[in-house]
């Protein structure tokens, strides 16, 4: 069967894709079959008598499932139902005549809800919600086939920002404090310290896992991201307090560890930089070793201390590009 992207209006450079069991939007990459969706016709109609259809992902043979109301993510659900048997999973493409190609994708059993993207500014990650549908361009989607794009070599092979690893795909990120911008996290001897970037180091490519922070949210109301390192396969863990090395742990995708969890604060400290502090301890933050640039080099130890809004305490995610 074929497949489609899906693009929102407003950030039409990405495609909407499973990640990890999270619906979200990432960077458009046509080998990824985590981005590939099938449309399946159901045979029923919405009250003004539109075709409703179902979508599945070709990667993990989940459907798209109705969300528990406005506000709320969309969620996956893989199940031997038919479509049109569970009208939870069934959608109806609504027309704009200002937005040319572009639609809103609503509930078939309440048109006021629709895809919207949300964007986590703590987390800089785009979810997929359901709000109600008011047609802005965050609003707007397109389903176009993956056919009609060039496609383009994979670039598995040669870059290890987006090789999966331990079942988890999609691109990594470094991650870079505000302290000494040339170092980046990393994993080296078991520990977890600030190292000379190299792309090629699978130990210091982080995979940012996002599939439990519906669940459960830090004192602030902030959601929680964990930190899988590829080269390992270890979760970022808390330390054992204050003044204590990070840990590592390794990673179950199954099992909601919270000791894993990290969030950052809704406060904007400047060119996308924010703490990692503990989900469970808002006061203990990801740092540096030493608050003191001169001594922040190569190898540094990274530990948990108390925020003072150090700049060895704020944090930005970047691509590996």
């Amino acid at each position: 069967m074929a497949t489609v992207r899906i693009l929102c209006r407003q950030q039409d450079s990405m495609s909407l894709a499973d990640v990890n069991g999270t619906v979200v939007l990432t960077s458009t990459d046509s080998n990824n079959h985590y981005q590939h969706w099938s449309r399946v016709e159901t045979g029923v109609q919405d009250s003004e008598g539109r075709p409703a259809f179902a979508l599945k992902n070709k990667a993990t043979g989940k459907f798209l499932k109705h969300s528990f109301g406005h506000g709320y993510p969309v969620r996956l659900l893989r199940t031997n139902q038919k479509p049109h048997e569970d009208p939870s999973l069934i959608w109806v493409a609504l027309p704009n005549p200002d937005a040319g190609s572009f639609h809103g994708i609503c509930m078939v059993n309440n048109l006021q809800l629709g895809f919207d993207v949300s964007h986590n500014r703590p987390l800089h990650v785009l979810y997929l919600y359901l709000k109600k549908f008011e047609g802005k361009d965050n609003q707007l989607w397109k389903m176009e086939p993956w056919e009609s794009l060039a496609k383009s070599p994979s670039p598995a092979a040669s870059d290890p920002s987006r090789r999966s690893y331990y079942g988890l795909d999609g691109p990594t990120k470094k991650i870079v404090c505000r302290a000494n911008r040339d170092l980046t996290l990393a994993v080296r001897d078991g520990r977890v310290v600030l190292s000379t970037p190299n792309r090629m180091d699978v130990y210091q490519h982080w995979i940012l896992d996002a599939r439990y922070c519906t669940m459960v949210k830090d004192t602030d109301g902030c959601w929680p991201l964990s930190f899988v390192n590829k080269g390992s396969g270890r979760a970022l863990k808390h330390s054992l307090g204050n003044g204590h090395p990070a840990r590592l742990v390794p990673y179950n995708p199954d099992f909601m560890d919270e000791s894993i969890m990290w969030s950052g604060t809704k406060r904007d400290w400047g060119e996308g930089f924010n703490c990692i502090r503990m989900i469970n301890n808002i006061n203990s933050v990801l740092s540096t070793v030493s608050e003191d640039r001169r001594e922040i080099n190569d190898g540094v130890e990274v530990i948990l201390s108390e925020w003072k809004e150090g700049e060895n305490q704020l944090w930005r995610f970047y691509s590996w590009e």
